[in-house]
């Protein structure tokens, strides 16, 4: 077997990971390679790596290959940017309720006088984890649609629901049926655009974490006022009435989602074509691409005759146009590709790979809600030391205010860190390593800072803040980036669902730990850091870089 070299200024550049040895075993399929110019063209003397996968359809594969050429010479336009905007969304409320959390946990603590806040993070992954399991299921059943309008909708309700719960256990709850929505609504939407935008553009993926910031800050400019302004000052005369800010938050909240979930539908964003393919449905398959080529004023190749031809050529192969009414047949056709996971390690490149993407994601999930879940307690705590004698208001206004400032910082850092992702000297790799060792070393520099005796916004432990909101979004998107491209068709689904498991799993983890630290000096911080810094250095062992390189 040989490996497709790729002559980039003057050198020659290795592009596709050979994660599966091709053996004896068929069918065998293959990476397609692209660079940023144009799609290469293959001559005899350019071979490229056969990957075998066992149990694969054959005419599945052979007609995706027809649909990834008609949508790249449809090209980029005005649908596709469309779709690059509407599926932000999923970005930008995926961080928009994980911070309204966060964000909301001072003044429930006050009201409902407990001592075990992290219990709100705690329930809220619990629905993450039932999400991202159910959710793709109803993909993959009833098309990516329902899930894609679904869950938005889903959000937006419980947010305003969350808003008049009279106790701590009822709103335990409600964070369950948040994380159940936003648990689902991201990963569908990142797989409806990469499965409709062309290979030469698939790398926007990276900046779609822009709106991941985009939505961190939204939560913490709405909440700020609202929850300074009406807030109780002592936990001993909190009440119902006196304590209306975080509902007031709330309840803004769900109804922007929901305003945003109603104009999304106006969009018209087309179900996946390669959904309607994995059911064998050729029409409405071409009609998709028809209409996508409509939608940007030209038009495609791609015939219904083009995809009949292929069910000539291969027969009654797996695939099989399902009817609708089957739905226990595709249930456990779904369940059946969640027990391929031991596909990941059929080699031991693609064992390597699998073991250090878990591990990375395991880490990224048990560090993030130890730091980002308690923000508010931490800028608290540091803002007591530098203002003993302040009062409860002006110390709530700058905790809030800090938060919103540092939320900023995030915004940009997608678009920063996209552009780096694509450098030749730094790619998907070099991102993660520097996102997650930066994100470390800022934390630790933000614990041992020393607050100034003002509430000056010139302080070196709100840099270090904003600092870490500004690196923590780079190795996210390294690694929500790097884990679909490293993976062909046949195992992308189940190889992103176990990283989405595991990162959710380990999630919820935090907030169990952390209720076995003290959050009020951010002793939950120095094991955040670490994890961070860990996962980073681990993007160094991943054995091959994506950059330049068509997702299979």
């Amino acid at each position: 077997m040989t490996r497709l070299s790729v002559e980039e200024e003057g050198e020659s550049v290795s592009k596709v990971p050979p994660l599966l040895e091709a053996g004896n075993q068929e069918p065998s399929y293959q990476f397609e390679q692209l660079e940023y110019d144009s799609l290469l063209s293959h001559s005899q003397n350019d071979a490229k790596p056969d990957l075998a996968f066992p149990n694969v359809d054959r005419k599945y594969m052979a007609k995706i290959k027809l649909v990834n050429d008609a949508l790249q010479d449809i090209g980029m336009g005005k649908f596709q940017w469309t779709l690059f905007f509407v599926t932000g969304l999923g970005w930008f409320f995926d961080n928009f309720w994980m911070f309204a959390i966060s964000l909301i946990s001072l003044p429930v603590k006050r009201e409902f006088h407990i001592d075990k806040i992290g219990y709100l993070i705690f329930y809220k992954y619990i629905g993450l984890i039932l999400g991202s399991g159910f959710w793709p299921l109803v993909a993959d059943i009833y098309g990516r649609s329902i899930a894609f309008n679904f869950t938005l909708f889903m959000s937006g309700v419980s947010g305003l629901l969350a808003g008049f719960m009279p106790s701590y256990s009822t709103l335990n709850f409600m964070m369950v049926c948040i994380g159940f929505a936003t648990g689902g609504n991201q990963p569908v939407d990142s797989m409806l655009f990469i499965e409709l935008i062309p290979a030469l553009h698939q790398h926007l993926l990276l900046y779609e974490s822009a709106f991941w910031g985009l939505g961190l800050f939204s939560a913490a400019i709405i909440g700020w006022p609202l929850v300074v302004n009406y807030t109780c000052g002592q936990d001993s005369d909190c009440g119902y009435d006196d304590n209306l800010g975080w509902r007031y938050a709330y309840w803004t909240y769900g109804v922007l989602t929901l305003t945003l979930a109603s104009l999304r539908r106006f969009a018209t964003i087309y179900e996946s074509p390669k959904f309607y393919i994995s059911r064998g449905n050729n029409d409405k398959a071409v009609k998709i691409v028809q209409s996508i080529a409509a939608r940007n004023n030209t038009q495609s190749v791609l015939t219904v005759d083009d995809l009949d031809e292929i069910d000539q050529q291969y027969g009654s192969d797996l695939l099989e146009h399902q009817p609708t009414s089957n739905k226990r047949m595709l249930i456990n056709k779904y369940l059946e590709n969640y027990q391929g996971w031991r596909l990941l390690f059929q080699t031991k490149e693609l064992a390597t790979t699998t073991s250090l993407l878990w591990l990375i994601w395991g880490f990224c999930g048990l560090a993030f809600p130890l730091f980002s879940g308690f923000l508010p307690f931490y800028l608290q705590w540091k803002g007591q030391t530098g203002n003993e004698n302040g009062t409860n208001h002006d110390l709530l206004n700058n905790t809030y205010r800090n938060y919103a400032i540092q939320a900023v910082f995030s915004i940009p850092s997608g678009i920063i860190g996209g552009y780096l992702a694509n450098h030749r000297y730094v790619g998907r790799k070099g991102v993660g390593l520097l996102g997650g060792v930066s994100t470390g070393i800022f934390m630790y520099l933000f614990i041992y800072s020393t607050p100034r005796k003002s509430n000056s916004i010139f302080s070196a432990y709100l840099f270090y803040n904003c600092m870490i909101s500004f690196v923590t979004t780079f190795i996210y998107g390294a690694m929500y980036s790097y884990t679909p491209e490293i993976y062909p068709v046949p195992l992308r689904g189940i190889a992103t669902a176990t990283c989405s498991v595991f990162n959710r799993v380990c999630g919820l983890i935090g907030p169990i730990i952390s209720l076995y630290l003290n959050i009020s000096n951010g002793q939950p911080v120095f094991l955040s850091g670490a994890l961070f810094m860990v996962a980073g250095l681990l993007f160094l062992a991943l054995p091959y870089e994506t950059r330049g390189r068509a997702a299979s």
